[in-house]
């Protein structure tokens, strides 16, 4: 058998492109070293959240990230459609808390910009700010509300769209790929659990892995490493809603899951394949976080945990073709996977399907890091 597709890495961009390719009829087979989306994907927070008109990355970056944005109620309803799984999309949107004036300074430059894109962005009082998030410190003395930034749940969203996969593609976990097949300048398949997989395209869709699968030489050898990020959980009690919309403070994100579960990160670290959790960076997460909910501080710990995201030079993914014919790239998504997932498949799905990569993928071509 000859796949139309293999795609190495079944984390949130390697599930969603071969979701989109099995359903306009090619045949995909997805091939993951551990559990699907057990990697990156797993560890997120499932914050939503495209940067307008100050992210460092540049324009191209900020158009790849509002278009996502764009695209993800429908991507939301149609992955819950098709797995009967409900991923708890939410749009309630961020409040940024200032505490002192020079806060307050740095979030009305921000409001400031999101004013001139028409987003919706408003400055909220200390006495709205009370009526809004009642548990929030009495200490904060404004906050800005930045309605852009939704959440998802990235475990469920990961079930699902496992599930909505399998129904039209195939799925092999727990096998590691131990080469890409290269002949003659063109990708032939891989090699994988003692095995030669035949297909007539491959997609790298590793994460923090994808620098390192064998047979990638320097040339097509995507510039990703692992970036660690820790995460830390809070039990709060059934029934209890200790926060109505996620907050963004000190680079440090709260958000309460349907299931009552605060989760509190993360930190961004460059540690390697390290997935340990550290004293350092829980207390770090705990010290934002009881700054701004006085309240966890009564309430158990839950679980706590690493990931590693998949950071290019750049900060931005890696998509498009490579100097070798039929080889795919869908990686480097560092902490926007979850937000870029529906775009990224997308782009990536017409790419394989016309040969042609779109104009909004163009700037993330490998081609860039040539120099």
């Amino acid at each position: 058998m000859i796949h139309d597709v293999a795609i190495v890495g079944g984390g949130i961009c390697g599930l969603s492109i071969g979701w989109k390719l099995a359903k306009r009829g090619l045949r995909v087979l997805i091939l993951e070293k551990g559990e699907a989306g057990h990697g990156a994907t797993w560890a997120a927070l499932g914050i939503l959240f495209p940067r307008v008109g100050d992210d460092p990355r540049g324009p191209a970056f900020t158009k790849l990230c509002v278009e996502s944005h764009r695209l993800w109620p429908t991507f939301a309803k149609e992955v819950e459609s098709e797995s009967g799984i409900e991923i708890d999309y939410g749009r309630e949107g961020t409040l940024l808390p200032a505490f002192e004036a020079r806060e307050e300074d740095q979030l009305r430059r921000q409001y400031a910009l999101l004013r001139k894109s028409r987003v919706g962005a408003k400055w909220v009082s200390g006495k709205e700010l009370r009526s809004l998030e009642p548990n929030m410190s009495y200490g904060v003395k404004s906050a800005l509300f930045n309605p852009l930034v939704h959440r998802v749940d990235n475990r469920k969203l990961a079930l699902a769209l496992k599930k909505a996969f399998l129904v039209v593609g195939d799925f092999l976990e727990k096998t590691s790929v131990a080469k890409i097949v290269i002949q003659g300048g063109r990708v032939i398949g891989v090699s994988a659990g003692g095995s030669a997989i035949r297909a007539h395209k491959v997609i790298i869709a590793a994460g923090a892995w994808s620098a390192g699968i064998p047979g990638l030489d320097e040339r097509i050898r995507p510039p990703v490493r692992p970036v660690k990020g820790q995460v830390i959980s809070v039990k709060v009690p059934e029934g209890r809603r200790l926060l109505s919309h996620v907050i963004h403070y000190a680079d440090t994100f709260l958000v309460q899951r349907r299931d009552g579960r605060l989760l509190i990160g993360a930190t961004v670290e460059e540690r390697g394949f390290d997935t340990k959790v550290t004293a350092g960076a829980i207390s770090k997460l705990l010290t934002v976080a009881l700054a701004v909910i006085p309240d966890i501080d009564t309430l158990p710990l839950g679980e706590a945990w690493a990931g590693t995201r998949p950071g290019s030079p750049d900060g931005a993914p890696i998509l498009g073709g490579t100097n070798v014919e039929g080889l795919v790239m869908a990686t480097g998504h560092f902490r926007n996977g979850i937000l870029l997932a529906p775009i990224t498949a997308d782009l990536v799905s017409e790419y394989v399907i016309s040969d042609k990569l779109p104009a909004l993928a163009q700037p993330f071509t490998m081609n860039r890091f040539s120099n």
